[in-house]
């Protein structure tokens, strides 16, 4: 990542290089676009053969992402994983499911619900969210 690094994400390995911080941007033309989340990527003892386990530090509302623990659903974000995936593809993936949530495998039935049923209404309380982030920095 270090020589061909995305351009929508900062990562920075721990020194163990067993975990890393990532500073994932939001979608161009999503509701998420103006925010940035930390991101906490933690590998296996048996990486790449088993997926690293992926949880969103700063809060997000979104229909595949706990809300109070920031816990992925790994078969959303990286489905099938297999030795070949590697923290980019995990990464692209989880910008992908920003743009478009699987609303069918929800960790939170209620935003699922309401990206389906009412998008605009979705939109504005996640632009809402972003923007009280954006103040509680300061």
């Amino acid at each position: 990542m270090e020589k061909n690094p995305l351009d929508f994400c900062d990562i920075t390995p721990a020194d163990d290089k067993m975990s890393a911080e990532a500073q994932l941007q939001g979608p161009p033309g999503t509701p998420y676009a103006t925010g940035v989340w930390t991101i906490d990527l933690t590998f296996p003892a048996n990486y790449p053969f088993k997926a690293p386990d992926v949880k969103f530090r700063t809060e997000i509302k979104h229909p595949n992402v706990k809300t109070d623990t920031g816990e992925v659903c790994p078969e959303v974000f990286f489905p099938n994983w297999s030795p070949t995936m590697n923290v980019r593809l995990v990464l692209s993936n989880m910008r992908e499911v920003l743009k478009n949530p699987v609303v069918e495998t929800p960790l939170e039935a209620e935003l699922a619900e309401l990206f389906a049923n009412d998008r605009s209404k979705f939109d504005k309380l996640v632009k809402d969210h972003v923007k009280s982030l954006g103040k509680k920095k300061k």
